[in-house]
Order: structure tokens, then sequence, then C-alpha cells
């Protein structure tokens, strides 16, 4: 949320990917491998109920008889996961990658989070806020039952909006933020999760066999018409859907991305989680008065010489 890779663009859509693969365009789809060897698949799932899981298992079996699944669901962070060996061949993790930083950028950015709080863009009692509480703060029709300043707009995750009640989500739409330096290109903010097998995996053959039938188009397609997917405005990878079988507003948030210049991920996804909750924290006391940006910067490169030390995090 807080800072967005080479961009000065700020999003209101956080689109979150149904499922990040390496199949992300409109290609043929990949010859079935001639042998995958007997196995049990073991998966640790955010959902043991997942209907739609369920049914690309089965689909999947009528192919490879020989594979079958033992699902757990997660309890726990991915790195828990793959730090007890043997690393379950299967994950359903949120998707993130090693990002070299800038001061000098990140300091473009604290400067114009600056100038937004001292024009008065952000309503009282902004340590308060968050993503539902955001959400809410849009309601006009709740009758002043919550009791809370109103807002215009928000910046938030898309999963939240589907936590709203349905009278409530029928007030509010998607939108890009409006662009604050035009000399720079245009970037959406993706939020990406999916499903990764690990390399210390026992069954990489046919881990990687059933994510090549997930990857597919039939199974994306499937995956994007799930009720919970469509509640959070969840949009597939793959580029190709039918638009018939997505809703009015993953259409939207396809061409939103469509229209930008580059998807970016968030800055939570973009860093270990150790420097992501580091610098959040810092940010917070930032947003208080006097707006200190040195005082930001010293804490954030205190952050990320910490994870370079420990091998989290690569060097300028």
């Amino acid at each position: 949320m807080f800072f967005i890779k080479r961009k000065a663009r700020l999003t209101f859509l956080y689109l979150l990917l149904a499922l990040l693969t390496t199949q992300c365009g409109a290609e043929e789809q990949p010859a079935k491998p001639a042998v995958v060897q007997s196995a049990t698949v073991r998966w640790t799932t955010w959902d043991l109920n997942s209907q739609v899981e369920q049914v690309l298992v089965k689909q999947f079996r009528e192919t490879y008889p020989q594979i079958e699944f033992k699902r757990e669901e997660t309890s726990a962070a991915a790195t828990f996961y793959l730090s007890k060996p043997p690393a379950p061949d299967i994950l359903n993790m949120d998707v993130g990658y090693k990002l070299n930083i800038a001061i000098a950028k990140v300091q473009r950015v604290m400067e114009t989070w600056k100038r937004l709080f001292d024009q008065g863009y952000f309503i009282e009692a902004r340590m308060a806020i968050g993503d539902l509480y955001a959400l809410t703060a849009l309601v006009r029709g709740d009758k002043g039952m919550m009791h809370q300043a109103k807002a215009v707009m928000v910046l938030s995750d898309t999963y939240w909006f589907g936590q709203l009640p349905v009278p409530f989500q029928a007030e509010l739409g998607f939108f890009s933020f409006p662009v604050i330096d035009a000399s720079l290109p245009t970037a959406e903010i993706v939020d990406p999760f999916g499903y990764v097998v690990p390399l210390g995996a026992e069954h990489i053959p046919a881990a990687m066999a059933f994510l090549t039938q997930v990857s597919s188009v039939e199974a994306q397609g499937l995956i994007a018409q799930n009720e919970m997917v469509q509640s959070a405005r969840f949009a597939p990878a793959r580029t190709d859907i039918a638009a018939d079988q997505l809703t009015p507003t993953q259409q939207q948030a396809v061409e939103m991305l469509k229209r930008a210049d580059d998807a970016v991920m968030s800055f939570y996804y973009a860093v270990p989680r150790q420097m992501s909750g580091m610098v959040e924290y810092t940010f917070r006391h930032f947003i208080n008065e006097p707006k200190d940006i040195d005082g930001f910067l010293q804490k954030f490169e205190e952050a990320r010489q910490k994870m370079v030390e420990q091998g989290l995090l690569g060097q300028e």
C-alpha cells in the first residue's frame, strides 16, 4: 500500500490474482508428460472445503489416476511449512519477490504522502482506519449508525469489499487513482497469490503436472466463477478467459490492467514480511505530526540493512 516500484501513481484497485502461473497468455496447452510416477501429493490449502479445488482434483485424476492427493488445511505461515522437511508438494501462498530499494525513490514517495497529508486529503482519526473501517467510511446507507467520519475515496484491498453487506457494496465502485505525476508511466497494484511447488517437494513431477492443468484456460475459467473468488473481486492471471465467464467487476479489473503501463506488487509483497511489518509500524508513526521524513528514512534504512545482513534482501 505504501510504495510503488518505479512509480509515483497510487492505485485504488488492488487486483488479486486467482492464480499466478507461467501460463498467463494465450498459448497452446502443453503436452501431457510422458511419464508421471504414482504418488500421493501433499497439499496445504487455505480451504479444505473448496469445491473448486475438489473439482480440479477430480478432473486431474481422470487423466492421472495414479496420482492421489492428501489435502491439509493451512494453519501457519508458508515459511513454517518450508522449514519443516519434507516440504508439502503444493502450497497455497501469497507470491512475492525480493526487491532492491533505492532510498531516493522512497524519499520521493514519502514527500508525496506528506504533501497529501498537508493538503488535507485524509479524514481525522486516520490511525484507526483499517481496510474494512475505511470501506465503511464510504457508505452512506448506514443512516449514521456506524458513527464514523465519512470519506469519498479510499485505498483498499478488494478482498474486504466482499466482506461488506450487499446493500453497502452496491454503493461503491472501483477506479484508478488520479495521476499525480504525468511524466511517469502508470501502474496498477496487484496482490498476486496462487499455488507453489517448493524446491524441496518429494513429488515435483506430479505436482507440476497438476499445476499445468490448473493453469489452463478451462481451469482458470472455473476458478474465476467461484462464488468466493467473485465476491472478493479476484481475477485470473490469464488474459484469454472468455468475457462471459467473468463478472462485470472482474472484466473491469482486467481492462484496468490492460490500460496501465505496468502491473506491480504492493510493498507488502515486494520485501520480506519481517521488513514490511517494521516499515508499516514506522509509517504509522509518520502519519502523526510532524511528518518526519528524515526520521522515517532512517528507520527504513535500518530495517533494509537488517534484511540484507540476514540474506533476505539484495543489496542496492
